[in-house]
């Protein structure tokens, strides 16, 4: 998407670009929308300056043992992390909101795609031979987010990541 030039020195804001947690990673059919086709198509948006982010949004629902699962390639939650990632850490200032905790069904959600999360950047780091220090992250937001783990471990990923957690009134 393209900004009109007529509007552009008026318009002060960038975009999300968003998608479905249900998309599958891949799929040879070219008609799907995929993580994988999509995260290329990031790439493309950011490097436009049109965007800064991305979001996974989606009817929240506990997060299914497929998805928890990293060897399931079509609907690990963990792969989707790991390429929008991968795209989003190339990209100072870039944002990565997942929709996460907006109801009490999926209440371990939240901390479960925190600790996918802080393994995905350990992962990227060890890829990559970068201490964690020294990599830019993007900036973290969990849309929703009331319902949660109130563990030490969840307050230690939130403050570790840098999470900022979004309370969407007319949502929630």
């Amino acid at each position: 998407f393209k900004i009109d030039p007529d509007l552009s020195d008026k318009i002060k804001c960038r975009f999300l670009l968003s998608t479905q947690r249900s998309n599958p990673v891949s799929s040879p059919i070219k008609e799907i929308n995929t993580f994988e086709r999509i995260a290329s198509k990031l790439e493309t948006v950011l490097k436009s300056g049109n965007a800064i982010g991305f979001d996974i949004m989606g009817e929240e629902s506990k997060l299914t043992d497929e998805e928890r699962d990293y060897d399931n390639l079509q609907n690990s939650f963990k792969r989707k992390l790991e390429l929008i990632f991968n795209v989003l850490v190339k990209h100072e200032d870039s944002v990565f909101r997942i929709h996460s905790g907006e109801t009490s069904c999926s209440f371990d959600n939240t901390i479960t795609v925190l600790r996918m999360l802080d393994e995905v950047i350990d992962e990227y780091c060890i890829a990559n031979g970068v201490a964690r220090e020294e990599v830019k992250l993007p900036e973290f937001r969990i849309g929703h987010g009331i319902y949660f783990d109130p563990s030490s471990e969840y307050l230690d990923l939130l403050h570790k990541l840098g999470v900022i957690i979004e309370i969407n009134v007319s949502s929630n």
